[in-house]
């Protein structure tokens, strides 16, 4: 189709059609790549699973939802029988969820009318999922063959086997059997194919921590300076278990990298880790990443964190949706990851040097880092405070958080990423402008402006005013307009 489309001019309508075989193609070529990988896992002995109690009629409840429309299109009706009540039990839920799409693809390909799965609990500790369609019987002697790796059954109006890209069977035995479980194929003469799936509902070694669930919150250590690492810390959000671990692959080895599967879960990931950017999907589950990013942005604590979007929304709507949520970069899916490592090293370079202009120049303004309306406000809040108590010596952190209303590490968390200064140094700085100021007015001597800026000491404000601005307190000179 795509050959056809780049060759020949094409109506609209003829091109939809071609786009829509291309469409099919693609997600067909991708199912397949994805199960080969799982499948070379397996063989491998390199798929691990992660058990978790989990409502068994919930995630085959989700599968379904999935396969409905396809079956409604096919005029197959699909029945699910399910107990009144939750069953209950230890699966790895990525693999539980493959066994039942592969068996419903299975189904759905071969039935002739009707497709029927059944969820009981089968003796003690022993769940049973029967999948049965009406298609054409299967062989007594093909019953194991089907489950062998590139062999299928024949079109739908034959009943030979031939081989071919069948992969979803095998795998799904092989997770099954992972599970300490079992999946075969039983006849009823005559009647239905019934795939059988056995599985134990109680595992040794149940998992109840999900890789997306937030690790408990560390005590704050003493020194303020330990809290914060080396590397800068990228946040990931994106609910592609696939996708996020592919981005969390590539990032890992130049950030440190923290990952959550919808903006749920990166809110409450944003209240313990020190992030320093944002790299979001935008359509999630419970919140999405447009929503995401205008917590972020309105929140004192985090409106600092730069927010870069990546979305399979390329229209300008979607783009302006983003920009008024407040992203500093928006990556179209699918994207090259050049690309995005690029825009991660612009916002990390450009940020820093308004940050090291803030730091190094006497006159440059705390409102200069400012990069949202809620950094803006704080910052001026900030400064209010220290100038209020810019002559007292004894003016520290504590006091500052108090008169803020925010913890101690909550401030720390909050200066450090705006300015990449701990908040005592902060609060020099402040100082030391102030003192520059002072100094460009002319009205008052050096040893003077060191005790109304809060300095005990003369000789290590100049020490200090050195090392800041590359300048003695000496070298200066008042401005033409300053009144002696």
């Amino acid at each position: 189709p795509v050959e056809h489309i780049l060759t020949h001019e094409t109506s609209e309508e003829e091109m939809t059609e071609n786009l829509k075989v291309v469409e099919k193609n693609t997600n067909r070529l991708l199912d397949l790549s994805n199960q080969l990988l799982d499948f070379r896992k397996m063989e491998a002995k390199g798929f691990q699973l992660n058990y978790m109690h989990s409502d068994i009629k919930q995630l085959i409840n989700d599968v379904y939802i999935r396969f409905k429309l396809t079956a409604r299109q096919k005029s197959l009706a699909f029945e699910l029988l399910l107990p009144p009540d939750s069953l209950w039990a230890d699966v790895d839920r990525e693999a539980f969820t493959k066994i039942i799409s592969n068996l419903f693809t299975n189904a759905i390909k071969y039935a002739q009318s009707k497709i029927v799965l059944t969820l009981e609990s089968s003796g003690e500790n022993q769940l049973c999922v029967k999948v049965s369609n009406d298609g054409h019987l299967i062989p007594e002697d093909m019953k194991e063959k089907i489950f062998e790796p590139f062999f299928r059954i024949g079109d739908e109006d034959s009943n030979s086997i031939k081989s071919g890209a069948g992969l979803g069977l095998p795998l799904a035995r092989s997770l099954a059997e992972l599970h300490k479980g079992r999946l075969y194929l039983d006849i009823l003469p005559g009647q239905l194919n019934i795939f059988i799936l056995q599985l134990p509902t109680v595992q040794d070694s149940t998992i109840t921590v999900r890789e997306e669930s937030a690790e408990p919150e560390a005590e704050a250590l003493p020194d303020e300076e330990l809290l914060f690492k080396s590397k800068p810390t990228i946040l990931i959000v994106e609910d592609d278990r696939e996708m996020r671990h592919f981005l969390y692959s590539k990032l890992k080895p130049l950030y440190n990298v923290v990952k959550a599967s919808n903006g749920k879960i990166a809110l409450e990931r944003l209240q313990k880790e020190n992030v320093d950017i944002v790299v979001t999907d935008v359509v999630m589950p419970e919140v999405d990443g447009l929503q995401l990013c205008s917590e972020i942005k309105a929140n004192v604590d985090s409106s600092h964190i730069p927010v870069i979007m990546l979305t399979a929304k390329a229209d300008i709507k979607s783009r302006i949706e983003g920009l008024e949520a407040g992203a500093d970069a928006y990556v179209e899916k699918p994207f090259s990851m050049e690309h995005l490592l690029a825009q991660i090293s612009n916002i990390f370079t450009n940020r820093n040097k308004v940050k090291q202009a803030f730091i190094n120049s006497p006159a440059q303004d705390t409102g200069s880092i400012a990069l949202t309306k809620a950094d803006e406000i704080f910052l001026e809040k900030v400064t209010s405070i220290i100038d209020k108590n810019l002559s007292d010596v004894g003016f520290n952190v504590d006091l500052l958080a108090d008169e803020l209303h925010m913890s101690r590490s909550s401030l720390h968390r909050k200066i450090k990423g705006i300015s990449e200064l701990t908040p005592n140094d902060f609060i020099q700085l402040v100082r030391l402008k102030k003192a520059a100021e002072l100094l460009q007015e002319g009205s008052y001597r050096i040893n003077e402006i060191c005790f109304l800026v809060g300095f005990s000491s003369s000789s290590y404000f100049s020490k200090r005013f050195k090392k800041q601005f590359g300048v003695s307190p000496k070298e200066i000179k008042p401005s033409e307009h300053s009144s002696h």
